[in-house]
Parts: C-alpha cells; structure tokens; sequence
C-alpha cells in the first residue's frame, strides 16, 4: 500500500488527466501482499511436537503425553494421564498491523489531497548576436549625430524589451519584430548614406576642378581660365548648398559663410578660400562617415569620390580647352558638360571604393543619372575594349553551408510550362524577405526611373 500511494501521487502529477477508476486498479497489488503474508505466517506456525511440549508442561504429565504421542497408547498409564487445560489464543497485534493502517491512511491520502498543477518555464529564445548587433547600429547613428537621445533611447528599450520576452514557442514572432527594428534601423542608415554620398559627390567634383585648375593654371588661356572658375565657382555653390541643406544634422555653415543661398555667387574671396576649406573638412568628415557606416554593416561602403588621377586631370584640361566649361548648370536644365566629365572620372574604382562594384553614378546630377561604365563616345560603331566585371563581392567567413547531394537528374516528360515565377504558391508570415542590394546612390535613379509617365 506504501508503494501504492507512491505511484499514486506521482501519476497526479506526471498525467493529471489520469482518473481515480485508473488508479484504483492499483488495489490488485494488495492480492499478491495477502498471499505472501499466508505463506510467511505458514512457515512461522510451531509443529505438532511443538504443541505437544506445551500441553504436558501445562498438564503437569512429566512427559507422559510426549511418550503416548510417540508410542501411542500406553494402557492403563493413559487412563491416569491428567486432563489437559484450557490455553487461550492472544492476538498481538504488533508493529506491523499499525504500519499497514497508516500505509491505509496515506493511500486514501494520496487519492485526495490536492496536486498543483505543474508550471514549466517556456523556452527562451537567444537573439543575443542580432540584439547586440542593432544596439551597436544604433550607437553608431547616434555617434554620429544621426539619431537623437530620445530616439536611441527608445530603440534601446524596445531592444532590451524584445530581448527579455523572446520566446522559444512562437519564434517567427521574435523575428519579425527583430526584422522591424532592423528596417528602421536601416533606413535611417540608407538616408545618411544618400544624403552623404550626394554632398560628396558634389564637394567632390568642386574641389577636383579647383585643384586641376590651380596646377594647371599656365595651360590655360584668360578666357578658357575665367569660364573653368565660374564653372568652379557654380559647382562649389553647388557643394555648399547640399552639404548645409539639413540632409546630415551635424554638418553646419562655418561662421562667416552663414549667409542665403542666392547670395552665395557674392561671396568675397576670403569667403570663398574658407568655403573651399569647409569642403575638403566635410569631404573627410563624410568619408569618415561612410567608413563607421560600413563597420556596423549600416551601408556596402559604396564609392567615394576620389582625387583625379595624372590622365585623368590631363583630359579635364584638354576639355576646358575644347570649351567645355561654357554653359554650366544655371538650373534652367542647360547641359554641364564639364560637370559631367568631372561626376565621371571622380566616381570609379578609386581608393576606398568596393571592389567588385563597375562603373559609377554617371552625369553629373548625382546619383539620379545612369550607370556610366567608362567614358562616354559619341561616335557611332566605336569600338570598346572588353572588360572583365569581378564578382559580387561576399563575405566567405560568414557564410553557411545549409546542403549538398549529388543524384543523377531524372527527366519529367508530364512536366507542364512555366508558372510565372519562383513566388509562386507562397505566403506570407514568418518572417521577412531579404531587402534589395541597392547601393545608396543608385537609388534616386531607380526611383527616378519607375516614376516615369
């Protein structure tokens, strides 16, 4: 019954479903206890000469009825052979009997004291590596002035509140919250990375053609010379007005140059010695920028505008010789052939720039015109030396083989056409699709393209 009341308790809790008419089956053992007792008391019963013993010692016979038992009738001795007494039995209970009530009790117990119900802990789910990795994001933007205390603040609470109640039990939850947090972390990202690849390209341009012009300055004639600075002259305008526009909140206007855009064409020579001087400390100030971007996985690193090389400064003059720093961008949509010449050649594969990625933002506008992959030819049936496109550059290190098999390809002869896509039968829910590798400054031309009437 003590084990009996055992598997009672722990079946309550193990399957509280079980019912009491299941448990009761239990009783069964008490059968085989009963038999084993009666065996038990069987061999502890005291046998016949035994019993015999303690009658001639109560009748006072001195050994006359172990004789008869013995012999058997002794004649006229038996009939002088004393009466035996009267012996009572005396039940003594003992300890046993009061261990089997108590064993009892404890079953009935076991039927009816109550069970709590068992409580397991759901099973965490560990996001630390994606967790750790948007709250450096997120430090970086704020490092660099791109998100506010309050908002930073807001992004690290949500980020420790989704951390503590990620649950094992409906993952795709987690994740997609996680996904969530990642986009806005993102796009903040995206924005800073435009806006500074914009105010780069521009400052870029403005200060190639200044110091073209300045150690060139003995090939030039007075005419050709005058119509490159006030190219010069409308592209750091230009420049200055993008890096000031409010697109990157910790750039700000130096003092003196603090003045309205239309009057910047104005401005004195002092002014525009400290303009130039603004340009090139922004231009590091960006470069920076894009460096921290990268290190957080925020941005690809792109491709900074980068100083002209020796051939490339030589046919900058060649065109300025040609006449081609005449028109410039006066905003009336006049072509700026030497803006674009400079947009072109400060946009390739220079120093600091991703490898594996052609070509540049061609133009002259900024990242809105189209991919130039080497210099423009207006001449019809021109032939072009090919030119091998590295890969898409991965990260090896960081990447997961899921499979692989091998199997000889089996033909389906009741294959039907094509369904139209690989997207085909699917939903969503679950989790996020992977976002597009769309560098920052190719995204106004995307844009710019699908808006087309």
């Amino acid at each position: 019954m003590l084990l009996w009341g055992c598997a009672v308790l722990i079946m309550r809790v193990v399957f509280p479903e079980i019912s009491a008419t299941q448990l009761g089956w239990g009783a069964l053992g008490v059968i085989p206890a009963l038999v084993g007792a009666g065996v038990m008391a069987s061999r502890r019963a005291p046998y016949a000469g035994a019993v015999m013993a303690l009658l001639d010692a109560r009748s006072g016979a001195h050994g006359m009825m172990l004789l008869e038992e013995e012999r058997g009738d002794l004649g006229a001795w038996s009939l002088q052979m004393p009466r035996p007494p009267e012996l009572r039995l005396t039940w003594r209970p003992g300890k046993g009997v009061w261990a089997a009530l108590l064993a009892a009790m404890f079953v009935a117990a076991a039927f009816a004291v109550p069970v709590p119900e068992t409580v397991v802990p759901p099973a965490k789910l560990n996001v630390e590596a994606p967790v750790k990795l948007l709250q450096a994001q997120v430090a970086v933007l704020k490092e660099q002035g791109l998100l506010d205390e309050s908002a930073a603040a807001a992004f690290k609470e949500r980020l420790d509140k989704l951390q503590g109640s990620a649950q094992g039990e409906n993952p795709a939850k987690t994740w997609e919250a996680l996904d969530h947090l990642a986009s806005q972390v993102q796009a903040h990202a995206d924005k800073a990375s435009e806006e500074a690849f914009k105010d780069a390209q521009s400052g870029g341009a403005a200060l190639n053609l200044g110091a073209a012009l300045d150690a060139h300055a003995d090939e030039l004639s007075p005419e050709q010379m005058a119509d490159a600075r006030q190219t010069q002259q409308e592209l750091e305008d230009k420049a200055f007005r993008d890096a000031t526009d409010g697109g990157l909140p910790q750039v700000k206007p130096p003092p003196g140059l603090q003045v309205p855009p239309n009057m910047l064409p104005q401005l004195s020579p002092d002014q525009r010695k400290a303009m130039r001087e603004f340009l090139r400390k922004n231009q590091e100030q960006l470069d920076g920028l894009n460096r921290r971007l990268a290190q957080e996985q925020l941005t690809n690193g792109g491709q900074a505008p980068r100083p002209l090389t020796a051939e490339e400064v030589q046919k900058l003059i060649q065109a300025i010789k040609d006449g081609q720093s005449k028109g410039g961008d006066k905003g009336g949509g006049e072509d700026d052939p030497l803006g674009d010449l400079l947009a072109a050649m400060g946009d390739g594969q220079g120093e600091g720039s991703q490898p594996g990625l052609p070509g540049g933002a061609g133009g002259g506008k900024g990242p809105s015109q189209g991919l130039t992959w080497k210099d423009p030819s207006a001449k019809e049936g021109a032939s072009f030396d090919p030119k091998a496109i590295d890969a898409s550059p991965l990260d090896l290190k960081k990447s997961i083989k899921l499979n692989e098999s091998s199997a000889a390809p089996e033909a389906d002869t009741k294959a039907s056409g094509s369904s139209g896509g690989g997207l085909t039968g699917q939903s969503d829910g679950g989790g996020s699709t992977a976002r597009q590798n769309v560098l920052p400054k190719h995204r106004q031309a995307v844009d710019k393209y699908f808006e087309r009437k």
